[in-house]
C-alpha cells in the first residue's frame, strides 16, 4: 500500500500546527509591542559580532531576564504548537530503544486509508466536472457550487462553515460532488472517510451489538462524507441514538461532515428527530445546498 499520501498528511499537520503557533505569537506581539521590541533587541545583540563574546552573552542574559519579568508581570506565555499528535509532534516517527519507529498516529491513518480506500470514485474530480450535462438554467448555479466546494477544500481545515449538505432528487450530481470533495481533500493530505448511508448503518449496528468498533474511525476522521443519507434502515435504539452520538460528538470536536441526501430538511427532521436535524442544519456550522436539475444519468 502506498504510504506517501499518509506521510504528506502528517507533514501537513505539522506545518499547520507551526503556522498556527506563529500566528498566535504574532498576535501576542501585536498586543504587547514592548515584548516584540525586547526580542528584537536581543536578536540584534546576539548577532553583533563586534561585541566581545563574554559581553554579548551577558547582555543577552540580561535581556532574557527583562523578557521573563515582563511576561510574568503580564501573565504571558509563548504559544506552543498544538500538534495533532503530541507523541511524535506530527513527524510520524518516534525513537524507541535507539530506533526510529512509526508513531501510532501513522498506523491510525493507514487503517483509515485501508478502511474506505476504494469507496469514492477516483475519476470524479473538479477537473472532470462536465457542465454540458446541466440545462442552461442550472449551469450557472452548478458553476458557483463547484467554486464554493473548491474554495472549501482550499481553506480546509478552516473553511467558513465546517459542514456541507447537498439535497436534491436522485441523479442530480450530489454524489459526484462528494467524490470531488473526497479526492481533493485526500490529495491535500487530510484524513477523509467516505461511506454510504447503508455502510454507516452497518457500522453503527455492529458497534451497538459490540460486534465491531470502527466507530472511532468515523469520530477521528477530519472529514466524514456520507452518501445517500436517509436510505439506511431506521431503528430507534441504533440508527437514531448512535447517529445522534456520532453527529453530536463530531460537532463538539469541530470535525467536518459532508453528506448527500434525497430528503428535504423537513423530511430529515421527521425521520431523525429534532436533535439530529438541528445539528445538521445549524447554519453557523453547515452550508446547505438544494441541487436543481433532472435525472442527469438519463440525459443523452
Amino acid at each position: 500500500m502506498n504510504t506517501d499520501k499518509i506521510d504528506l498528511q502528517i507533514r501537513r499537520r505539522r506545518t499547520l500546527a507551526l503556522l498556527d503557533a506563529k500566528d498566535r505569537q504574532d498576535q501576542l506581539y501585536e498586543a504587547h509591542p514592548a515584548l516584540r521590541e525586547m526580542e528584537d533587541e536581543k536578536r540584534l545583540i546576539a548577532s553583533d559580532r563586534a561585541i566581545p563574546k563574554a559581553e554579548r552573552a551577558a547582555r543577552v542574559a540580561e535581556k532574557d531576564e527583562q523578557i521573563r519579568a515582563y511576561m510574568a508581570q503580564n501573565g504571558l506565555t509563548y504559544p506552543a504548537p498544538r500538534f495533532f499528535c503530541p507523541h511524535c509532534q506530527d513527524t510520524g516517527f518516534l525513537v524507541e530503544n535507539g530506533r526510529s519507529v512509526r508513531c501510532s498516529c501513522f498506523t491510525d491513518l493507514l487503517l483509515k486509508q485501508n478502511f474506505e480506500d476504494s469507496a469514492a470514485d477516483p475519476t470524479q474530480t473538479f477537473d472532470t466536472f462536465d457542465d454540458t450535462v446541466f440545462d442552461d438554467t442550472d449551469r450557472a448555479f452548478m458553476h458557483k457550487l463547484k467554486a464554493y466546494c473548491r474554495d472549501y477544500c482550499a481553506a480546509f481545515p478552516r473553511p467558513h462553515r465546517a459542514n456541507l449538505i447537498f439535497t436534491g432528487d436522485t441523479g442530480c450530481g450530489k454524489t459526484f460532488l462528494l467524490n470531488c470533495l473526497f479526492n481533493e481533500l485526500t490529495k491535500n493530505g487530510f484524513g477523509v472517510v467516505y461511506l454510504t448511508a447503508g455502510r454507516l448503518f452497518e457500522i453503527l449496528r455492529s458497534y451497538a451489538f459490540q460486534q465491531d468498533n470502527k466507530l472511532s474511525l468515523l469520530l477521528d476522521a477530519q472529514v466524514l462524507l456520507i452518501d445517500d443519507f436517509g436510505t439506511e434502515p431506521v431503528f430507534n435504539n441504533i440508527t437514531l441514538e448512535y447517529m445522534f452520538m456520532l453527529i453530536n460528538e463530531r460537532t463538539r470536536r469541530g470535525r467536518a461532515i459532508c453528506l448527500s441526501t434525497n430528503l428535504t430538511p423537513d423530511e430529515i427532521k421527521a425521520r431523525y428527530t429534532e436533535r439530529i436535524s438541528s445539528r445538521l442544519f445549524d447554519l453557523r456550522q453547515s452550508a446547505v445546498f438544494r441541487l436543481p436539475g433532472r435525472y442527469l444519468r438519463l440525459k443523452p
